[in-house]
């Protein structure tokens, strides 16, 4: 086994468990306490990793759109992270160094959208050997290999996605998400930041909109009220 995948990346896939657990955990609790079952807010988000920071982590930087029930805006950040990601290193089928993913998901604990930015942590867990995961109980050597190999194969032939949980700041009123997402590879976004790039008001963009309709339709009437005369004539 030590000939498929070496011990280096076995002890950081370890420690990527661990992270993960430490973020799920917190994002979960943040849910709980929200003190609401229904999401408040919804994150759409694009990332490019570039892979093999080291042996152990990948870099990504992209955006993050965010929307807020709230105050029906969305806003949209620049975003970056760098993660404990222990198959960064191994090239993707079909694919060079640098891979670009996507993720959707709930928003909960959620203000505004302006609320999201700044720094946090998300965890991503391959769907597709969660069950895996789900049936280590402890952390174990048999497991633990059996994880690993399961998700290098998922990340090497980029199949299926990945289940997220992450959040936005640090204290007890932070944001908390769900995602599924494009990726396969387990990894731990120990370090994220966004800074905002633009604001959309949707309040004020259907204002404008039915406007624009009402001044549409008053220029049809208009036209058809001098057709009307012309042809009187």
């Amino acid at each position: 086994m030590s000939s498929i995948i070496p011990q280096s990346t076995v002890a950081v896939t370890v420690a990527a468990i661990l992270a993960n657990t430490a973020i799920t955990s917190h994002a979960l609790g943040r849910i709980a306490e929200s003190g609401n079952v229904t999401p408040n807010g919804a994150l759409l988000s694009f990332r490019g990793v570039t892979a093999g920071v080291g042996n152990f982590g990948a870099l990504s930087f992209g955006f993050d759109a965010v929307y807020s029930r709230n105050t029906n805006n969305i806003v949209i950040y620049a975003a970056g992270d760098f993660s404990i990601s222990p198959f960064s290193t191994f090239k993707k089928r079909g694919k060079g160094r640098f891979v670009g993913d996507w993720a959707i998901g709930p928003i909960w604990n959620l203000k505004n959208a302006k609320s999201f930015g700044g720094v946090g942590a998300s965890a991503k867990w391959p769907s597709k050997a969660f069950h895996l995961l789900c049936r280590m109980g402890a952390i174990r050597s048999g497991p633990i290999w059996g994880y690993a190999c399961q998700s290098r194969k998922l990340s090497i032939n980029r199949q299926g996605t990945t289940i997220g949980f992450g959040f936005s700041g640090f204290s007890n009123s932070s944001t908390a998400f769900m995602s599924l997402s494009r990726g396969t590879d387990i990894s731990s976004s120990i370090v994220g930041w966004g800074s905002q790039l633009y604001d959309v008001n949707l309040n004020e963009r259907i204002k404008r909109i039915a406007k624009a309709v009402s001044l549409i339709k008053d220029i049809g009437e208009l036209t058809r009220e001098l057709m009307r005369l012309n042809n009187a004539r």
